[in-house]
């Protein structure tokens, strides 16, 4: 893969990344719990850095990141306040993780740039672990 296209491909990433701490944001102002919140908030604190080492890498192949307000929107929940249930806000989130996850995996297998791979696949494995450690909570309390 050309590092033109590399670029391209880390942006969408990007934007998939920034999505994902802004559904965590979301996620934090509807639920109560302080020791969930506590882990997603972590969760979320990994996206942010995913973002913050994918766009410099997008600027070493030269060119510009995605800024908040240029991305679109592939990860939705309805935009209501305070009325979910913590199993609903859950099962978005894994939804979630799963697009962002996918979309690692495929890229991971196209890089060949040596430390923008390496960095990858550490992304893909915190992904991976939000995606469990998800599963595990709805399976153990709902």
């Amino acid at each position: 893969m050309e590092n033109k296209e590399i670029a391209r491909q880390l942006k969408n990433l990007t934007a998939l990344d920034m999505e994902a701490a802004r559904e965590y944001s979301w996620a934090l102002e509807n639920i109560k719990d302080e020791g969930l919140c506590e882990q997603l908030c972590d969760f979320k604190e990994d996206h942010e850095e995913h973002v913050q080492n994918l766009s410099r890498y997008i600027r070493q192949l030269g060119e510009k990141p995605p800024r908040k307000n240029e991305i679109g929107s592939e990860l939705k929940h309805d935009g209501k306040k305070g009325q979910y249930q913590i199993e609903d806000i859950l099962r978005t989130l894994m939804r979630d993780e799963k697009i962002v996850s996918d979309k690692y995996e495929k890229l991971l297998d196209q890089v060949t740039i040596p430390q923008i791979a390496a960095d990858l696949e550490n992304d893909y494995e915190d992904d991976l672990l939000h995606l469990q450690t998800i599963r595990e909570l709805l399976s153990e309390t709902y």
